[in-house]
């Protein structure tokens, strides 16, 4: 069987998809990544790894938008946790490091015995 090259489409046994540009069958330029369980990377990819600007989405509601090298965040990006937390600042090798910016999401406080 031939190796995929160019623009194509790949669906894995276990459930996740690719679409996307393919380069002597590695996952490598524009694409789109998604998981069996709903998780979704659109951007750029290099020999088969999340590579370069994209945005990654975790199905139970965390995203990351910024740089990636090598599968991890890596460099100026923002995360947005599901609780509505968001760090912008700087990652390294998937993890924050130096200053960054975090924002807090206000919640309302609740009153006891009244529904909203």
């Amino acid at each position: 069987m031939g190796k995929r090259h160019g623009q194509g489409r790949f669906m894995k046994a276990d459930g996740s998809e690719y679409e996307g540009e393919f380069n002597f069958d590695k996952l490598w330029g524009t694409g789109t990544w998604t998981s069996k369980d709903g998780d979704v990377y659109e951007g750029r990819f290099k020999e088969g790894e999340r590579h370069g600007h994209g945005k990654y989405q975790a199905a139970h509601g965390e995203v990351y938008e910024g740089p990636f090298v090598n599968g991890l965040p890596h460099g100026q990006g923002n995360y947005l946790k599901a609780s509505g937390e968001l760090y912008v600042g700087t990652f390294q090798a998937g993890n924050r490091v130096g200053l960054g910016k975090i924002t807090y999401r206000l919640q309302t406080p609740r009153k006891p015995g009244l529904k909203h």
